[in-house]
């Protein structure tokens, strides 16, 4: 795969290709962004296209010795890290064994040693000040592509030593078009929308308990000045979607976004909705600070029904 065949982020893409034809790549970079963004591809990429013998305005050969290594996935100088078997840490001794112990070899014959560190934001804090040793005084050649979820995990030392690659959600139009692109119906791309990213978008196509909340969402949104039994109902039907809790509200706050744009394209007022939308993102905030479910749905119910 090359960076011409990845959907969107484009100010992302225009940075590896900069950075490849300058030739002047640094130490570290962090590529952050949603489940299935493409930020483990995006480093893969990265990765051919730094030791390809023959890079094509920043773009990877694909034919040279170095880029027929990597996609037989047995390049000698490009290493990944990951948790031991049975673990979802990244662990001390995991970075350690898979990393220090052989950056102090010099590549095997290509300009750098690469290491992928997939999911870094599961680093435990002994991984991460291990990690943060090599990036303080890293190898000429050494070369971190860190991918990560949830970057606010990481210590702020960590961050402040990696260059910053935000991936962004990409948009309904981008996502439908490939997904029709793909052979998919109407129907099984209903969900995708609201997923902002390829792999997502995939994992959600035939998922039938999202569909279920959507269409939960969707009439939540469309309620209003309703009696306190329909809340009370309401309130008792969220509980079916308590495990996924999270998308819930994205769902919700992609919708009311949409409902904010849709009413300032027609000149309309939109205070309410905005302070939906906001109280949507306050309850996001809530629960990812493990707040009660049911408290939190509560409240937030009392200004969604209004």
């Amino acid at each position: 795969m090359k960076l011409s065949d990845f959907l969107g982020n484009n100010l992302i893409k225009e940075r590896i290709l900069k950075t490849v034809k300058d030739d002047r790549a640094t130490h570290a970079y962090l590529f952050t962004g949603a489940f299935g963004a493409g930020k483990f591809t995006l480093c893969g990429i990265f990765a051919k296209a730094l030791n390809c013998a023959s890079p094509k305005n920043g773009e990877p050969c694909g034919v040279c010795h170095s880029c027929v290594l990597f996609e037989a996935g047995n390049h000698p100088d490009v290493f990944y890290a990951a948790p031991a078997k049975d673990r979802k840490t990244i662990g001390v001794s995991d970075i350690r064994e898979q990393v220090a112990a052989r950056i102090e070899e010099k590549p095997f014959n290509h300009r750098y040693k690469i290491f992928i560190i997939r999911n870094s934001d599961t680093m435990t804090l002994g991984a991460q000040n291990a990690l943060l040793k090599m990036l303080e005084e890293p190898a000429e050649y050494a070369v971190f592509l860190l991918t990560a979820e949830n970057p606010r995990k990481l210590l702020q030392t960590v961050l402040s030593r990696v260059i910053s690659m935000p991936l962004m959600p990409l948009s309904a139009e981008v996502m439908k078009k490939y997904l029709k692109d793909a052979g998919l119906s109407s129907i099984e791309t209903k969900n995708a929308l609201f997923a902002g990213t390829i792999g997502k978008a995939l994992a959600l196509c035939g998922d039938t308990e999202f569909s279920d909340m959507r269409e939960f969402c969707e009439n939540l949104v469309k309620s209003g000045g309703i009696t306190a039994a329909e809340g009370f109902s309401l309130a008792k039907r969220a509980e079916e979607f308590k495990t996924r809790a999270n998308e819930m509200l994205d769902v919700l706050y992609i919708l009311y976004a949409r409902d904010i744009r849709d009413a300032v394209s027609r000149n309309v007022p939109v205070p309410l909705l905005v302070e939906k939308a906001q109280s949507v993102q306050k309850a996001q905030i809530l629960l990812s600070q493990n707040a009660n479910f049911a408290m939190v749905w509560d409240n937030l119910l009392i200004t969604l029904i209004r």
